[in-house]
């Protein structure tokens, strides 16, 4: 910013970016740059899953693992929701028998 504008005879010569360099608020390096980083993480992301989806195996393969990945985690969240119902159902138990005792 020139430092003649602050010259009391030109403060009518100011504009919204010297006001805002004055404050403080001007545009800095770090504000273009984090946008960027992701919106090139995100691309990354999408390519990758595309390459994936486009690479060279049968459809009906690609699917099949597709699938059964599904179904090996969905087995596998429902064997630790189990196990958890399991333990909550032994403390209520224990629970209960403790207060038949007192």
């Amino acid at each position: 910013m020139n430092m003649d504008k602050l010259n009391p005879e030109n403060l009518t010569n100011f504009s919204r970016a010297d006001v805002r360099e004055l404050l403080g608020l001007a545009p800095r390096f770090r504000d273009y740059v984090f946008p960027a980083i992701g919106l090139v993480s995100a691309g990354l992301v999408i390519g990758a899953g595309t390459a994936l989806l486009l690479a060279p195996k049968s459809g009906a393969k690609l699917r099949a693992d597709i699938s059964d990945e599904f179904r090996s985690r969905l087995s596998a969240i429902e064997d630790r929701l189990s196990s958890l119902g399991s333990n909550k159902d032994d403390e209520i138990e224990v629970d209960e028998t403790e207060a038949k005792a007192a």
